[in-house]
């Protein structure tokens, strides 16, 4: 529906009269109400800046800890950090040194080798001024620097004084904990891939040296032990070790606790001291059952490669094997011994080599020599005499195997297809049988079987006799 003109000429002065009250109204109100009290505002005192930067004690305690605040250092000098530096290898354990060489090692970080000190002894210090990890040297000859330590070795630590003096010559002594400190004792590390970093004649050193010098333990020699006497006295108990120069054996007996030492071209026993210093030392250190250990010093000391040694297998030995019969005798003395197909004329103390694919009685001294030295080898039966067993004598041996360590007491009885000469003698003539027994009188009771008389025996004994 449309407005007339009219109608909206009275609804505009309508709505003027209203818009006139209402703002009469609000300027009424504001004219009649009471005044608002506002808060005072806060007069702030006047900072002023401090004169100097230097804070005063009372505003420092009215202030809490900083979170940021600058550290004063001091110029005057003050010792370098060496206990990252220092590096303790421990003291010379060689037997040869243990009574008056107290020598200790050594090293500094970052440094390629060690040096052999005295405790107590002043080791002066260069600095180097590089900017690589080895800042530090030892100074050339040790001679005198500004800086140096001494170190009081302990068992497995060491104690370390750091000095120092400044351009005037006056002792530094701070910070405390510079000045005095301990370090572990390190080992040294001088293998490496596995060798050492040093040679015994033309072997370089490692595990594998005594191999090299066809080093053979079987055991004890028992063969000294029973026949050695005083001038082999000394191998009692010991261990016989068995090496070979220019192919040649030669033997070294030892014992936990025995020193050797490698010269002119062959392992030595020696006692240790002052003869044996500067040279590499071989010591046994325990012998069990199937293994001997070893440790191998180097010629300072520093250090030293483990080594074992195991026992070579023997054969089985049994007297079985020595297929010795006793087929006669010409006297008490001499008795007829057949092994295998030979037969030899035995006597007291003879000894009977299996050498060469046969069997040979060594009675020469060099044969002898050669035995006991190894050059020679094999089964050996030492005749030891004769006993009464019954009315029966048996021949007494001894038999040793070839590695003469194993040994067994041998007892062979008269062969019983075996007829004495006088018995012969007897069935061929009856009739002169009581002269016979007259001469039979006349030997001894117990050997009454044998003839005393060399001549009695026929030609063709005497031929079996040759050796």
């Amino acid at each position: 529906m449309r407005l007339q003109p009219h109608v909206l000429r009275y609804l505009n002065i309508f709505l003027l009269i209203c818009l006139t009250s209402l703002l009469g109204v609000a300027i009424y109100t504001s004219l009649d109400s009471s005044t608002v009290d506002l808060p005072a505002e806060k007069i702030l005192k006047p900072t002023h800046l401090p004169r100097s930067f230097a804070p005063k004690s009372a505003d420092l305690a009215e202030l809490d800890t900083p979170f940021l605040q600058l550290a004063t250092r001091s110029n005057s000098p003050q010792l370098p950090d060496l206990r990252a530096v220092i590096v303790y290898y421990g003291a010379n354990h060689r037997p040869d040194s243990a009574q008056d060489n107290s020598s200790i090692y050594i090293g500094l970080r970052g440094g390629q080798s060690s040096i052999a000190v005295n405790p107590h002894t002043p080791i002066y210090l260069n600095y180097t001024g590089k900017a690589s990890h080895n800042r530090w040297a030892f100074s050339k000859k040790n001679s005198p620097t500004p800086i140096w330590i001494t170190l009081e070795p302990s068992e497995k630590e060491a104690r370390v004084s750091a000095y120092m003096k400044d351009k005037d010559g006056l002792a530094i002594d701070h910070p405390p904990e510079f000045a005095s400190f301990t370090v572990n004792q390190t080992r040294q590390t001088a293998y490496p891939q596995g060798g050492a970093n040093w040679q015994i004649g033309e072997f370089r050193v490692d595990g594998s040296l005594l191999g090299k010098y066809k080093a053979v333990w079987h055991g004890q020699d028992l063969f000294l032990r029973y026949f050695g006497g005083d001038e082999f006295a000394y191998t009692y108990g010991r261990e016989r070790i068995e090496f070979k120069h220019l192919d040649a054996p030669y033997h070294c007996f030892v014992q936990p606790g025995t020193c050797l030492i490698f010269e002119e071209g062959r392992w030595q026993v020696v006692e240790p001291g002052a003869d044996t210093r500067n040279k590499s030392l071989l010591v046994v250190q325990n012998v069990t059952e199937r293994t001997i250990l070893f440790d191998l010093w180097d010629p300072e000391g520093k250090n030293k490669i483990a080594m074992q040694l195991h026992k070579t297998p023997t054969p089985h030995f049994s007297a079985e094997k020595f297929p010795l019969k006793l087929a006669g005798a010409r006297s008490k003395k001499d008795w007829i011994a057949q092994i295998g197909n030979v037969r030899i004329l035995v006597g007291v103390d003879d000894w009977l080599l299996f050498y060469n694919g046969m069997w040979q009685k060594i009675t020469g001294l060099e044969q002898l020599d050669n035995y006991v030295k190894g050059q020679i080898r094999g089964p050996l039966i030492v005749i030891e005499g004769t006993e009464k067993n019954g009315n029966e004598v048996n021949l007494v041996a001894r038999v040793f195997d070839e590695s003469r360590t194993q040994e067994l007491p041998l007892k062979v009885s008269l062969s019983k297809s075996w007829v004495s000469p006088a018995a012969k003698k007897r069935q061929a003539a009856p009739s002169n049988e009581d002269d016979e027994d007259e001469d039979d009188d006349d030997e001894d009771d117990d050997d009454e079987e044998y003839d005393d008389d060399e001549d009695d025996y026929d030609e063709d004994d005497d031929e079996d006799d040759e050796i």
